[in-house]
């Protein structure tokens, strides 16, 4: 049977029955993808990697990919991502071929991702006979990425295990169907040690489950000599000058620190440094914001280029600064893999020792990665933030919360101990 042919039986059956199972799935597709050739046992010669998350996690992942390509240098390798992030990885030199899929249809309409999985596959991904797929992500939400790699027909799949929690709690009671897609899907799926915390290495290890070497875990952005020109003729006026990234963005808003702190911020080090610059970056969602601070800081201090850039141009102009200070977003993670020091108020309160932060700490598992950094964090959590455990510490999801108690005066003191620590200021 044709492959097409089992898809299309299963798809007849599920719009009749209406409930879907991965384990359907397989029994049903399994043997169209063994009579057709794509269970043949051989070398590892193509390889599919799925990333389907956000710009950061995105860039905390770029390590991942160049240490893949150092094992496998005569592989294909091919990525589905975000179309978020295409424009970033589009010129990653260890990468043959990128595609995209939007995840957010998962959630509001199965029937229609499964369509849509099933023309990326029929149209580009079985024609590559992928030995191996690779679903990186550590965290428990990911059975669109195990499903879209069993679809390509890879031969073998790797990926971490759903259930997170077993890392700390090797004991708990986790029902089957907490790792079903997993398990139905035939899956090599591993586990981290406890102790790996932080995402960077946690992406890292999946290597190791596979046999590899890992020589080097420092992160990379890509971008091209074109966006660096752009980059610099958009700074040319300013050479010489102390040029700071400014990130008034975040993907959450219990992430953003007040845009009217950030403010007297600014304000404070315009005074002690009149050479510094504050080179804005971000989208249309940081317009109101950016245009707030443009209109209270001398116009020769500050460079509004937000909605001007792209994601890779962002990236060099992030490059050709001196530091980032600003929220935990995306931007921050491509500045720090340029290696430029970070300055950034953090959510998550000091008071708040959480007892498993491998699972729940956003400053442990999404800190800055090897470069240096100054973050702030507020002393206590607030309200109910301080009762209960949230991921990252705070309750809030949509408005500033705990983040609201880190004071200007704070940030202006790290900025000081920054250019001191970086030797642009004697101590």
């Amino acid at each position: 049977m044709k492959i097409e042919e089992a898809f299309a039986a299963y798809w007849a059956q599920l719009k009749e029955r209406h409930i879907f199972t991965p384990s359907a799935l397989f029994s049903a597709v399994e043997p169209a993808f063994a009579e057709n050739g794509f269970r043949m046992a051989g070398e590892i010669r193509s390889i599919l990697l799925i990333r389907l998350d956000a710009i950061g996690d995105m860039v905390m992942t770029s390590g991942f990919i160049r240490e893949l390509r150092r094992n496998y240098p005569l592989a294909r390798i091919d990525m589905v991502v975000n179309p978020l992030v295409e424009q970033m990885v589009e010129l990653c030199p260890h990468v043959d071929e990128i595609y995209t899929f939007d995840r957010k249809i998962f959630q509001q309409d199965l029937a229609s991702c499964l369509d849509q999985m099933l023309a990326l596959c029929q149209n580009e991904l079985w024609e590559k006979r992928y030995d191996l797929a690779i679903c990186p992500q550590w965290g428990d939400e990911k059975r669109d990425l195990l499903l879209l790699a069993y679809m390509s027909g890879a031969r073998e799949r790797v990926c971490y295990r759903q259930a997170i929690g077993l890392v700390y709690y090797p004991k708990a009671n986790i029902g089957p169907e907490a790792e079903d897609f997993q398990r139905s899907l035939r899956f090599r799926a591993g586990m981290t040690p406890p102790e790996l915390i932080h995402e960077v290495p946690r992406v890292m290890y999946l290597l190791k489950l596979l046999g590899l070497s890992v020589e080097d875990d420092r992160l990379e952005v890509w971008f091209s000599e074109k966006d660096r020109a752009r980059a610099r003729r958009w700074l040319a006026s300013h050479q010489g000058e102390l040029l700071v990234t400014l990130g008034i963005g975040a993907g959450s808003g219990e992430r953003k620190y007040p845009v009217e702190k950030y403010r007297v911020v600014l304000e404070e080090i315009v005074r002690r440094y009149p050479q510094a610059v504050f080179v804005v970056l971000g989208a249309a969602s940081e317009r109101e914001d950016a245009a707030y601070l443009a209109a209270h800081l001398p116009s020769d201090r500050l460079l509004n280029l937000t909605e001007q850039t792209t994601l890779r141009e962002s990236a060099a102009v992030a490059t050709e600064t001196v530091l980032y200070l600003g929220n935990d977003t995306g931007l921050m993670h491509m500045a720090a893999a340029a290696g430029k020091p970070i300055i950034m108020p953090h959510i998550e309160a000091l008071d708040r020792v959480m007892k498993c932060p491998g699972l729940y700490s956003a400053f442990a598992r999404f800190s800055p990665w090897r470069t240096p950094s100054i973050i702030l964090r507020p002393e206590h959590a607030l309200g109910e933030c301080g009762r209960h455990l949230y991921y990252g510490g705070c309750r809030e999801k949509k408005v500033a919360h705990c983040i609201t108690q880190i004071e200007p005066a704070a940030i202006v003191q790290a900025f000081d101990a920054m250019l001191r620590k970086i030797g642009l200021v004697r101590a």
